[in-house]
């Protein structure tokens, strides 16, 4: 019986190895993709924002109350606008979109690269298609967040 123990030992072992990388292997077949269509529909909340903010001249202090309860985003993209903010700097752009400007009717996918998370938009309708900005995505506990824009949390748009 004595000469059984490592045989028993040896093969529990190899048993167990294979259930846990089995195990491991459905796991990260199990992780979602990421959605482009969270890049668009972040910007484009942004851009509503930006309007309503015009008419109803609302107050810098509103856009960062904007930033930190929007669910979109992670909370190092929260973190890093607070930071940015916190700075008083004056900026020739706007950091989320990158640009001086915007278009009024938002933005569309123009491309998304699905291994660095990168979505670039563009603006919609032919005077504003030359507008670009481009959105860091990252999965998070299953759901596809915002992690970066324009100059906030990346350096994307340099």
């Amino acid at each position: 019986m004595m000469k059984l123990k490592p045989v028993i030992t040896a093969v529990l072992l190899t048993m167990a190895c294979f259930f846990i990388n089995q195990r491991g292997v459905a796991q990260q077949k199990t992780i979602k993709p990421l959605d482009a269509n969270v890049a668009v529909k972040f910007i484009n909340s942004y851009i509503n924002y930006l309007n309503r903010a015009e008419q109803e001249e609302l107050y810098e202090d509103s856009t960062l109350d904007w930033i930190l309860n929007h669910k979109l985003l992670t909370p190092s993209y929260k973190e890093a606008y607070r930071k940015l903010e916190a700075t008083n700097e004056f900026f020739v752009a706007d950091p989320i979109l990158s640009a001086q400007d915007f278009p009024d009717k938002g933005y569309e996918l123009l491309d998304f690269d699905e291994k660095t998370g990168v979505a670039t938009l563009r603006g919609k309708g032919i005077v504003w298609k030359d507008f670009i900005t481009k959105v860091k995505l990252v999965n998070i506990d299953g759901k596809t967040l915002v992690d970066g824009s324009g100059y906030v949390n990346t350096n994307l748009n340099d």
